[in-house]
């Protein structure tokens, strides 16, 4: 009676914690894979690093364009040389360099195509990491999808095991039978155990990747359905993947660098201005007498004898060249990558449909084995035999449905 009170006395309590736990499930139900990649996108810190990358390189923008250092010089006379107006007792001197024409443009035009590069970059990683975490998404459905298959044959073995020991007279036969259905159980709990340690490691990687703090269930769909027939495809060519791109914005860096290393090879421009203080001669009278001398001047800069600026355009010449062997390797790799996951997705649909009919018919088997008079010490033998069939033929199935979306998702990485 006086635990009684007590509930009613914290009935209200216990209604907001059961709400809230409610809450909480809807919640995680409500989670979905385009949910997942949105926490990863917003998330990953490789994606943040290479953003704060990219804004460095945009910031290095306003930088770009103002003129060279400014030489600034102060002499003093210590041996004063006499002249006609006056001794000379210090000397200043400013010197401003200045480059040839179109050199501060060609520098932006540098960094605004890094500052692409590190943008498709950014796409690039954005796509491996939704890759990485589909993968992932779809091996722990793999694995929950073979837990569930695993729990329904030892209910189905169970139930058998029971019905043979339930029998008023037991012969030695049917003891047999019953022990190699128990030892049948005690291997599908075997695998559930390994199934279990395989969910938790999958269960953290996918929780690294969203770069999650603590450890989070994962909420995959309960069953996912493969077409009847393969959908068609619209795919786009490999020759506009951003793995493709970023060769186009090497090739245009090293173009726009030569370009700028060909501005630093012509004449640099300085012009200056030299003040001379000049001490006025009390004991002569003669014109301009200590008045200081101001001499603005222009000077050129000429790489005669360097050799450094045409070393430096050989080797972005080099660098383009490789590049472009790169691409073409590249090129061929997504294409082949491209091919074969369209092929293996086509493999895994007739894996599917394959295993689907197998185990139509292995239920078949089950089902007149359920009948109440078929099962003896020899049935016992066709339930194992037609259990391993079925759990065969269920893993397999399961392993196809991954198969499938997994080279769905490297399509779409593709496209």
């Amino acid at each position: 009676m006086r635990f009684i009170v007590e509930v009613l006395r914290y009935k209200k309590y216990i209604g907001i914690l059961y709400a809230a736990f409610l809450m909480f499930c809807y919640g995680l139900q409500g989670q979905t894979l385009a949910d997942y990649l949105v926490e990863t996108a917003a998330n990953a810190p490789s994606l943040k690093a290479m953003k704060i990358a990219q804004e460095g390189t945009i910031q290095q923008l306003k930088y770009i364009g103002g003129l060279p250092k400014t030489t600034i010089g102060v002499g003093y006379f210590i041996s004063q040389p006499e002249t006609r107006i006056g001794d000379y007792s210090a000397q200043f001197h400013i010197r401003q360099p200045i480059h040839w024409f179109g050199t501060r443009k060609a520098q932006k035009a540098v960094t605004l195509t890094q500052s692409e590069l590190e943008n498709t970059a950014i796409a690039i990683e954005k796509r491996r990491l939704f890759l990485a975490v589909k993968k992932k998404y779809y091996q722990i459905y793999a694995i929950t999808a073979k837990q569930k298959v695993l729990q329904q044959q030892d209910t189905i073995l169970k139930r058998y095991q029971m019905k043979l020991k339930g029998d008023s007279i037991v012969s030695n036969t049917a003891r047999v039978a019953a022990l190699k259905i128990s030892i049948a159980r005690n291997n599908l709990h075997y695998k559930e155990e390994i199934l279990k340690g395989d969910l938790l490691n999958a269960q953290s990687a996918f929780n690294q990747l969203l770069n999650r703090e603590g450890f989070e269930p994962i909420i995959v769909p309960d069953n996912l359905i493969i077409p009847d027939e393969e959908p068609t495809l619209i795919l786009d060519e490999v020759t506009y993947h951003p793995e493709l791109e970023k060769y186009e914005h090497w090739n245009r860096l090293w173009d726009q660098r030569k370009k700028v290393n060909r501005k630093k090879a012509m004449p640099e421009w300085n012009l200056g201005l030299d003040y001379i203080a000049v001490d006025k001669q009390f004991n002569t009278v003669v014109q301009n007498n200590g008045n200081d001398i101001v001499m603005p001047y222009i000077s050129v800069s000429l790489p005669l004898f360097s050799k450094s600026y045409k070393g430096i355009s050989n080797q972005y010449t080099v660098a383009q060249n490789k590049m472009e062997e790169e691409r073409i390797t590249t090129e061929n790799s997504l294409s082949h990558r491209l091919e074969t996951a369209m092929n293996d997705r086509i493999t895994a649909r007739i894996q599917y449909h394959t295993q689907q009919k197998n185990i139509t018919e292995t239920q078949a088997v089950f089902q007149l084995l359920q009948q109440p008079t078929a099962l003896d010490s020899a049935d016992a033998e066709t339930v194992l035999e037609v259990q391993q069939l079925v759990l065969n033929f269920e893993e397999k199935k399961i392993e196809a449905v991954q198969a499938y979306f997994v080279h769905t998702a490297v399509l779409n990485y593709l496209n």
